[in-house]
This record gives structure tokens, C-alpha cells and sequence, in this order.
């Protein structure tokens, strides 16, 4: 009787934990999704696949607007919602404002990226790059040779 609690308590654990991983980024993916059909925003996509295989390698979108203060507010919120579940947090302040923010975050097998840059014009543009972990892991790999 003692094994099944603790293997009913393990899998409560790590079902919580796997519910976590699925619930990150859900107010820095609504915005994007948002912003795919608003006026006045630019959103464009490049997808890198391997040459051998067809598999994906890297998705990158990238968000564009300029001079939209609510936009801008949002973003910034979304971030500020999103940031709990990052496992990489960059921040670059301004005279005590933000201007310069990436987090990045890990979804089953993806390590996703969230970033924006706010111009001295009111210019945002948000980048977000998808690539699988294996690809992260390769990079790390090289990283550690070159050391």
C-alpha cells in the first residue's frame, strides 16, 4: 500500500511539473497571436531546416510595430507575466526603464526565446526563436570545446 502512495505521489509531482512547463509563455504566445492580425504590425517568419533530414532546426518570428504606447504597455506585461517560468532572464535598463528584455523558456523538447527591444522612438520589435533541445545542447557542446 506504501508503494502505491509514493507512486501515486511521484506522478502527482511530475505531472504538476510537466502542467507548469505547458502553462509557460501563455501571455507572450497570446500576444504574438494577437499581433498576426492587427494593422500597423509586421510579423514575419523564417523557418531554417536541415538539409539532410527536412527537420526543423530554428523558427524564428519577429513582431515589428512602431509608436503604439498600448502595444507597447502589452508587451511589456506579457513579459512581466511569463518571466516566473523563464530559466534565462535578461534585463536592460534605461534610466530606470526597461528597453532590452530575453527570456527563454523550455517546452517538451524545444527551448523557446522571447525577446524585445523598444528604440528611443517608440519603435518595439519582439523576436522569437524556436529551436529543439538537441539543437542547444550541440551549441553548448561546441561552446565547451572552444574553452
Amino acid at each position: 500500500m506504501k508503494t502505491k502512495k509514493r507512486i501515486l505521489s511521484v506522478m502527482l509531482v511530475l505531472g504538476g511539473m510537466f502542467a507548469g512547463q505547458a502553462e509557460a509563455q501563455n501571455a507572450l504566445k497570446a500576444f504574438v497571436q494577437k499581433c498576426e492580425n492587427m494593422d500597423g504590425v509586421t510579423v514575419s517568419v523564417v523557418q531554417r531546416k536541415n538539409e539532410t533530414t527536412r527537420e526543423l532546426e530554428q523558427n524564428l518570428v519577429t513582431v515589428s510595430f512602431r509608436e503604439n504606447p498600448a502595444l507597447t504597455e502589452e508587451i511589456k506585461k506579457a513579459f512581466e507575466a511569463d518571466k516566473k517560468d523563464a530559466i534565462r532572464v535578461i534585463e536592460e535598463k534605461e534610466k530606470g526603464v526597461l528597453k532590452n528584455v530575453f527570456y527563454t523558456f523550455i517546452e517538451g523538447n524545444n527551448e523557446i526565446s522571447y525577446s524585445y527591444d523598444i528604440s528611443s522612438g517608440g519603435n518595439v520589435s519582439m523576436s522569437v526563436i524556436e529551436r529543439p533541445k538537441k539543437q542547444r545542447e550541440g551549441r553548448q557542446e561546441r561552446h565547451e570545446r572552444v574553452e
